[in-house]
């Protein structure tokens, strides 16, 4: 196949322990490189990898040899066919049929290249952190080369590991901070602030007038400004990653109570609706735990109205029992969540195993649908998913004409609130 690059007889043989420097190297595509058809796996002990420049032995490599293929603009052009392959496939099916190419098609569908610089490092507790994670990884799928930027320490995970390395220039690329950055720290020309929630309650207010009033603005969550001023400059960026552990795996009979306060302040006035033998989930509590204990008990009470462990509870077979706000209904507490949107397409304001309140209707309609919670959450991903991601896309390969921007978004006298 490519035969210019069949490795010439002087091989140097090479121990284990030399081999093991060249830890990017890939025997497959080696193999594919090079017209191999043994798995005899003693071709690693006779590769010339140090001499000879010209032998294709990973992905590093086969991209230093045609610097003129752009791995994610290719897939990209052709999402359909290459959803179920892994990048070596694509790219030699791209090695099979270059000749037949035509590249002036596949530009058409060239993206930025994106940075997520998250507030913190990964961590599954925290739903913030965890969404800029899981957002790499449906942007990365969708064909946009995309990485997480990290100041410390890279925490390998289950969701996005590929972190930024230099390997493009952060001046052509688009770099996504959420709302609890202050500044950019990057300086970079093209920025997009996350708004995963509002402004004024998890970080100050003032972190706005250290944001350039022409980045772009996207909500997690909806807000009081956003539903009474329906204007084309707020757009949301919602995506929802559930933990393939979290799931019910207690179909027995369950009793009692546990709670959490976490953030309480929502509320002018708490009215205590557990007894007072429930059992407190704290912060010091991991996911785990988390699971661990929503397969145990029958309720959950939740003081804070906006915490995703209400979204975990029901998942896990415990109804979640929201402290309603003062003076606010279902609908209005659904307009300050990243629901509200899905649920007014639908004309119902009901999430299944989630009470507002502990009236008898909503323990009741929460205990009736629980068994249906997983069917629900597949379809609010599902649909929010499809629509927002791919819309965000075409926002930031048309940065420079959108609307939504701080200026729009928080100096405006109909925006501000």
């Amino acid at each position: 196949m490519l035969a210019a690059h069949i490795i010439k007889n002087n091989r140097a043989k090479i121990t284990k322990k030399e081999y093991d420097k060249y830890n990017d190297f890939n025997f497959e595509i080696f193999k594919k490189c090079n017209n191999i058809t043994s798995d005899d796996s003693n071709y690693l002990n006779y590769i010339d990898i140090i001499n000879n420049s010209n032998v294709i032995y990973s992905l590093k490599t086969l991209y230093s040899n045609y610097p003129e293929f752009d791995y994610y603009t290719y897939r990209a052009s052709n999402l359909e066919k290459f959803n179920n392959m892994t990048e070596i496939d694509v790219v030699f099916y791209w090695l099979n049929n270059k000749s037949s190419i035509d590249t002036t098609e596949i530009n058409k569908y060239k993206q930025k290249n994106i940075i997520i610089y998250p507030h913190l490092n990964f961590n599954l507790n925290d739903g913030g952190v965890t969404v800029q994670y899981y957002l790499a990884s449906l942007l990365d799928k969708l064909g946009v080369k995309v990485r997480m930027y990290t100041s410390s320490f890279i925490n390998k995970n289950n969701i996005f590991n590929n972190f930024y390395n230099n390997d493009f220039d952060i001046n052509n690329a688009i770099v996504i901070y959420c709302e609890g950055i202050n500044g950019n720290p990057l300086n970079a020309p093209y920025t997009v602030r996350w708004m995963l929630s509002e402004l004024g309650k998890n970080v100050p207010y003032t972190y706005v007038n250290t944001w350039g009033k022409n980045e772009l603005v996207y909500y997690f969550n909806s807000e009081p400004k956003i539903v009474n001023n329906p204007f084309d400059f707020f757009k949301f960026l919602t995506v929802t990653y559930i933990n393939p552990s979290i799931k019910n795996n207690n179909l027995n009979k369950r009793s009692n109570y546990c709670y959490t306060y976490r953030k309480s302040f929502y509320h002018n006035k708490l009215n205590i609706i557990h007894p007072t033998d429930s059992f407190e989930i704290t912060r010091s509590h991991s996911q785990e735990d988390y699971i661990k204990i929503f397969n145990t008990y029958k309720y959950f009470v939740s003081y804070d109205p906006l915490t995703f462990l209400s979204i975990i509870a029901p998942l896990c077979g415990c109804i979640s029992i929201i402290h309603p706000i003062e003076n606010v209904t279902k609908e209005g507490w659904l307009k300050n969540s990243a629901l509200y949107q899905y649920f007014k397409e639908k004309g119902n304001f009901n999430i299944y195993g989630i009470a507002y309140g502990n009236s008898l209707e909503e323990l009741e309609f929460a205990e009736k649908t629980i068994h249906i919670v997983k069917d629900q959450w597949d379809d609010i991903i599902n649909n929010y998913q499809t629509i927002l991601i791919n819309n965000f896309i075409d926002d930031i390969n048309n940065f420079d004409t959108c609307i939504n921007t701080i200026k729009n978004n928080f100096y405006t006298s109909t925006a501000k609130y």
